[in-house]
């Protein structure tokens, strides 16, 4: 076939640039060559495609998406520039670590407790027990009797202070290295409420807690010169950690008042009593009490109208007994019918110095009072300790120190408590008893009308052995608190004394460690 004709060359424009010479090969592939040789993908160029032509395929074939994507290119771009400071990383700063929570899939987050049957009875008495003494002890529920036990944890962490909320359907209690803990009923939904706290207690309506937490004191010495101090703070049932409020400043057991308008707390070293608001930036205020009474574990009346608290007229004595170096309830394992069992020394092994044993000084007697919360009325309802010229400190101050309510680090198991407790009805309170040779229980009448009944060895043929932590059955006829013997080749163990037969009878063996507390729903 003949050669077409060639195109006749259009006239350049003055000044214009070289002219475009007209390649056969481009007119033959029709596709600009691409450095592999390809043509390059997307709509395809026509001969004589030039840079702007280039700019304008790419502007058909990408443009809207370039015009979504480049507000949030830009948007990115600022978030990232504000978190990096500029587009600048800097190293995380050093934090103290946070305790890591205890092995549940809920740790840290509310899990609502069931509902409980219809015609349920709030029967459950609650404790701690370990079926095997070189592991943790695990919460527990049973009947009054002690029938149908059950355990409603499965963690390795030393426990302390379990207590039912009023409603009976969840269990807040102190759990080592890693704080408060709840866990309902029926043993589901167990989680962190908060870090590094002990000692919870439940507000009468079971939505909130409030508990103690060890922080640096302001003064950097602390109460007791050690540097620290027991702060009260409080926090929502469904709360998680993080989410609680201080309220109170150098506080130690606090108790709710019924109507949930009061807390109520002491504190340690100076023996004084305060009120406080539930709610942060509350009025808190030092109530006074008199016959200038130092005062220990102060708690509410069934009314609110009176406060129940250990006292003593000398303060200084009391406090200073704090320091004695006493150890006792201390674990040991030892062999037992093929078995191991905890069994800790029964009574206070008081090492003496001339720093902490006071001088022999009338008033070192220590007695359980009632007093309206104007300071008038004070009566006396049972005598807790009498050391009137003994040199040697106030046991009782050393249960005190060593009591759980009062241990922040659980480092060693805390076996009971030494609050006095009030009976279902109001009518009773039961709280400790101190002689040279033991310690035990007494159940005094509110109105001090009839003497306080003596649940300790040596009165009623009673085994010999240290009897604490008491707490009422739900019909307020019996009491249950942990019992050691003292013979060492015996196993601690919870019972319960009738206090209308006057019997003393098992209630859990297995290696029971106490803090028996009633009431609560069945699993």
């Amino acid at each position: 076939m003949a050669d077409k004709k060639a195109r006749p060359q259009r006239p350049r424009k003055p000044g214009a640039g070289p002219a475009v010479i007209d390649n056969p090969a481009r007119r033959t592939t029709g596709a600009r060559p691409t450095s592999s040789g390809s043509p390059a993908p997307g709509k395809q160029p026509h001969k004589g495609d030039s840079p702007r032509n280039w700019w304008k395929l790419i502007k058909e074939n990408f443009g809207w998406g370039l015009i979504i994507a480049l507000p949030i290119l830009i948007v990115v771009l600022a978030l990232f520039y504000r978190a990096t400071d500029g587009f600048t990383f800097k190293s995380t700063p050093t934090i103290a670590p946070i305790p890591t929570p205890a092995p549940s899939p809920t740790a840290g987050s509310f899990v609502a407790p069931p509902q409980p049957v219809a015609n349920a009875q709030r029967t459950r008495i609650l404790y701690l027990s370990s079926t095997d003494p070189t592991k943790g002890q695990q919460v527990f529920t049973a009947e009054a009797d002690g029938s149908s036990p059950v355990a409603l944890t499965n963690t390795p962490e030393v426990k302390s202070n379990p207590v039912w909320s009023p409603d009976g359907k969840q269990i807040a209690f102190t759990a080592g290295n890693v704080g408060i803990q709840i866990v309902n009923y029926d043993g589901g939904g167990l989680h962190t409420v908060a870090y590094n706290g002990f000692s919870p207690v439940w507000s009468p309506d079971s939505k909130q807690l409030a508990f103690l937490r060890v922080e640096s004191a302001k003064d950097g010495k602390g109460p007791d010169g050690a540097g620290t101090v027991r702060l009260l703070y409080l926090i929502n049932a469904d709360g998680k950690p993080g989410d609680e409020k201080q309220i109170a400043y150098d506080a130690l057991a606090p108790v709710w008042s019924s109507d949930g308008q009061e807390i109520i707390y002491f504190s340690l070293r100076n023996l004084v009593v305060f009120t406080a608001e539930p709610r942060l930036g509350g009025l808190v205020q030092q109530l006074k009490l008199p016959n200038n009474l130092g005062a220990w574990f102060p708690t509410f009346s069934a009314d609110n109208k009176s406060i129940i608290f250990y006292g003593t007229p000398n303060a200084n004595y009391l406090a200073s007994s704090l320091d004695l170096n006493a150890t006792f309830l201390t674990p040991t394992v030892v062999a037992s019918a093929g078995a191991t069992t905890a069994a800790p020394t029964a009574t206070p092994s008081v090492a003496t110095s001339p720093t902490v044993a006071p001088t022999a000084t009338p008033n070192q007697i220590t007695n359980l009072y009632i007093v309206n919360r104007d300071g008038s009325n004070l009566k006396t309802l049972a005598q807790v300790e009498d050391n009137t010229g003994i040199t040697t400190g106030s046991l009782f101050a050393a249960y005190v120190n060593n009591a759980a309510e009062g241990v922040g680090l659980l480092t060693s198991r805390p076996f009971y408590r030494v609050s006095p407790m009030i009976s279902p009805d109001g009518k009773r309170v039961a709280a400790i008893l101190v002689t040279k040779d033991s310690v035990g229980i007494q159940v005094a009448s509110v109105d001090g009308s009839t003497p306080a009944l003596k649940v300790i060895s040596k009165e009623g043929n009673l085994e010999e052995g240290s009897r604490l932590s008491p707490s009422f059955s739900p019909d307020g006829n019996k009491i249950y608190y942990l019992f050691q013997p003292t013979a060492k080749d015996k196993p601690i163990e919870i019972r319960a004394y009738d206090l209308n037969t006057k019997a003393e009878a098992p209630f859990i063996k297995d290696n029971s460690n106490g803090f028996p507390t009633c009431c609560g729903y069945k699993k």
